[in-house]
């Protein structure tokens, strides 16, 4: 009893809820009949898509076909690299489905800058994967591109592609919300996106970076870009079978790829050679497209009369980072992150871009706190499994635990019962016994740990390769999951970007 309630533990009303104070998750699907009519995007209509989804209601799935498909057409007539022209230009970088900090971005972070009137967005992509909202994400982002097709502009990043996006968590999440037919509109919608952006005639946007086959702005718009992300075949520096044989495609597609995933070189300050080799060295972190120097940088930007590339696609500590040669008056390169706390883990700022006529203003920010989610998107049944696990695993231990170790070596055992059996059996026989009591044994660690630990685990395995545990981790039981999670809580940046490095890379093509 507990002496200090007087004795009564307290009560919980099963027909109300115990915490007032968080409001319910909607049970209605949201439909918008004028808008699913044909009728335009409104900012009425864009409030109630916002606040409906914040407070993790799901769409119906005639208006999710709709912002979609509308959205698509929209991209359609957009040029491969789109010109914005403004007084204002607000860049926001990686978002990674987490949809909470994007919210915090356009409620208060640049709430001085609605995109209306002479401020323009410019997304550089990375919209979905990894993050738990990423389908929540994609949608707000589709509605807004619909309420401001002039203000807005979506570039498509890396992560816009079904390879990764069933790779990672994307195709998982947007399926389970709605459907198979639907992930497919939405992979459309990502093949039409805009893959570059020209601010003001002076910035560059892209989600990596340049190629060495767009040397001029017009070769972009060469690209025939409704297409899946070309991938790398081989590992060898710069050896794409797609580049070797043109007929197999439509010309330029990998200068698709080098723009979505190409980075600044390592020593990017300091690297100003001019060998072509040196220029665009193969990225072996991403296992496809290049790192640029300086050099080739310079040269893109002097050819076509611009001040700078702004990019994404790489994780930064302080949400933003500036890379200046000794001979640049303003940075050539500047990479933005705006995930901050990258999938939960990172404990990263970060950050977005503010230009206006006279000046550039970078605002940083910390995460905001997220619903709770289970892990991958269970629902409470499938989740309590390990828990039913652990039952069954005891019904299994009792059974076949019809006699001890001391029996099974000896061959001698109690009269009467079913453990006498053991001096009947043969050699053969025990030793298949024995080998089912350990492995049930073993079932019963699994599903303790499971159960006890579950937390912990969704925690490892995002930074795990593949979202696999490192083999023996389950099996060592909790001291074995609080070592590894008691380690990784105590990593630097660095340490952590490195973890992840697996995760950063595009995977293996299917044969």
């Amino acid at each position: 009893m507990d002496k200090q309630s007087g004795g009564k533990k307290p009560r919980y009303s099963t027909t109300e809820r115990n915490v007032k104070s968080v409001p319910p998750i909607p049970t209605n699907r949201l439909t918008l009949p004028n808008f699913t009519n044909a009728e335009p995007m409104t900012g009425e209509s864009l409030k109630q898509i916002k606040d409906h989804l914040k407070g993790q209601g799901l769409l119906d799935s005639s208006l999710v076909a709709q912002l979609l498909t509308r959205a698509t057409e929209v991209f359609k007539k957009e040029a491969n690299m789109v010109e914005v022209k403004c007084a204002d230009a607000v860049i926001i970088g990686d978002i990674h489905g987490q949809f909470y900090d994007l919210m915090n971005i356009m409620d208060r972070v640049c709430a001085d800058k609605p995109p209306e009137g002479t401020t323009s967005y410019v997304f550089l992509g990375d919209y979905v994967d990894r993050g738990s909202f990423s389908t929540e994400c994609i949608l707000f982002l589709a509605a807004l591109k619909l309420l401001a097709p002039r203000n807005v502009f979506l570039l498509r990043g890396n992560h816009e592609s079904e390879k990764l996006n069933k790779n990672f968590n994307f195709h998982q999440e947007f399926t389970q919300k709605y459907s198979e037919d639907l992930f497919q509109t939405c992979q459309t919608m990502f093949n039409w996106m805009p893959l570059c952006a020209v601010v003001n005639g002076k910035y560059f946007c892209a989600h990596g970076g340049i190629s060495p086959e767009a040397k001029l702005l017009s070769d972009i718009n060469k690209i025939k870009r409704c297409k899946e992300v070309p991938q790398l075949i081989s590992s060898k520096p710069c050896l794409y079978i797609i580049r070797s044989n043109s007929a197999a495609s439509p010309p330029y597609l990998p200068t698709m790829t080098d723009l979505l995933w190409s980075d600044p070189c390592e020593d990017y300050e300091d690297n100003d050679s001019t060998k072509s080799t040196d220029m665009f060295q193969f990225n072996a972190q991403r296992q496809t497209s290049y790192r640029y120097n300086h050099t080739a940088i310079k040269k893109f930007l002097a050819r076509n009369k611009l001040t700078s590339v702004i990019r994404g696609h790489e994780v930064q500590i302080n949400g933003v980072k500036l890379f200046k040669h000794k001979d640049d008056k303003f940075p050539s390169v500047i990479t933005v992150f705006s995930a901050p706390n990258y999938v939960d883990s990172y404990r990263n700022k970060g950050a977005v871009i503010v230009i206006s006529e006279k000046d550039m203003d970078l605002r940083s920010y910390n995460a905001v706190e997220h619903p709770f989610l289970l892990p991958e998107g269970l629902n409470a049944f499938t989740w309590s499994l390990p828990f039913v696990g652990e039952k069954i695993n005891e019904m299994l231990v009792n059974m076949l635990n019809v006699c001890t170790e001391e029996e099974l070596s000896s061959g001698s055992g109690e009269n009467g019962g079913l453990s006498s059996s053991p001096k009947h059996m043969s050699a053969e026989r025990k030793e298949v016994v024995r080998n089912k009591i350990k492995a049930v044994a073993k079932m019963g660690t699994y599903y303790k740990t499971l159960q006890k630990e579950n937390d912990a685990i969704m925690k490892l395995k995002v930074l795990s390769p593949g979202g696999r545990l490192a083999p023996g981790t389950l099996s060592g039981g909790r001291s074995s999951i609080m070592s590894a999670l008691e380690k990784n809580a105590n990593l630097e940046f660095d340490e952590i970007k490195q973890i992840d490095a697996e995760n950063e890379k595009m995977p293996a093509m299917e044969r």
